[in-house]
């Protein structure tokens, strides 16, 4: 049986998967939103309890505190 996983990640198991780099796509819309300069933004995502979901949110939140941004709404 062969199984591949598309953007997740089982740490537990053998089972080869797919992902994105989700923490450098965070990290690159914060950095756009600071080239256009917004300065306050909000963070609105999807499913906080996934592994990808918490470790976009942190980079997201962490670069534009890094850029003296604002956040609005967590």
């Amino acid at each position: 049986r062969r199984m591949l996983l598309v953007n997740r990640v089982a740490a537990e198991t053998d089972i080869p998967s797919v992902t994105c780099d989700s923490v450098a796509g965070a990290r690159a819309v914060a950095d756009h939103f600071h080239e256009l300069g917004v300065r306050k933004v909000a963070y609105v995502g999807g499913l906080a309890h996934t592994v990808i979901a918490r470790e976009r949110r942190d980079a997201f939140i962490t670069r534009i505190a890094e850029h003296g941004m604002t956040l609005t709404a967590p």
